[in-house]
């Protein structure tokens, strides 16, 4: 598929408005992890640097081919990049960490660099602007005053998506949790009795605003501690993962 900055999954119709928007966090809104890249890839490439099997080889060359899967998992969890590390590191012959072991490290490296940027807004020595993506409030706030429910999607660990969130006064915006990305995926509905609640909050005491029959097919684009985000006929909502069989 060509490359495109804008993809259109389904037409708007001309009688059609949007209900709902899914926003990634950074480099989409936040500004305070830019420069992520010059992080991740040196440490990566050092890493793979160092196994046997990449003796002789011109550290350029290793720093493209991390560089590349980088690329790749981006929009993932963090911990996708980190397992694709550790597995080429044991296909070059060296002897990998576990995953989390070079996540915590990275992590560390990164909020050391950014670390400035973090107590400058906690302190009010720089304005939310600062490190906003120019324009982002502004839409969000159209957004929501046309009534269009606000979804936030990251690959950074929940805790510091909310806490940098709250640094650049976002967070009035989205008003449901913080949902973990996936690759969407076709799921079917699996209860033996009644139908599955979807619901406009991932708890029992949430607003059912569909219900889904037994073999029903949905779309899953998140997850949050035991909840589906699916998309079903023209709602999208949340849904208990525990019968939804991918």
């Amino acid at each position: 598929m060509e490359y495109k900055t804008l993809e259109v999954m389904r037409p708007r119709g001309a009688h059609r408005e949007f209900r709902y928007a899914v926003f990634d966090f950074d480099g989409t809104l936040s500004l305070i992890r830019e420069g992520w890249q010059g992080i991740m890839i040196p440490y990566f490439a050092s890493e793979l640097a160092a196994a046997p099997g990449a003796a002789g080889r011109a550290y350029e060359d290793i720093y493209e081919e991390a560089k590349e899967f980088i690329f790749v998992n981006t929009g993932k969890q963090t911990i996708y990049q980190c397992i694709e590390l550790a597995r080429r590191i044991s296909a070059l012959g060296g002897s990998a960490k576990g995953p989390q072991e070079y996540k915590d490290e990275y992590v560390r490296r990164l909020l050391h660099a950014v670390d400035g940027r973090r107590t400058g807004l906690a302190s009010g020595a720089c304005a939310p602007a600062d490190w906003l993506v120019p324009g982002s409030q502004q839409l969000l706030a159209m957004l929501r005053r046309r009534g269009v429910t606000l979804y936030l999607a990251s690959g950074t660990d929940d805790e510091h998506v909310k806490e940098e969130a709250a640094l650049l006064g976002l967070t009035e915006y989205f008003g449901l949790p913080f949902i973990y990305p996936m690759d969407p995926m076709q799921g079917t509905v699996s209860v033996s009795n009644g139908t599955l609640n979807l619901r406009d909050y991932p708890s029992s005491s949430g607003k059912v605003i569909a219900n889904l029959p037994n073999g029903a097919t949905v779309t899953i684009y998140g997850e949050w501690n035991g909840w589906y985000v699916v998309h079903y006929g023209d709602q999208v909502g949340y849904a208990a993962a525990a019968y939804i069989n991918t």
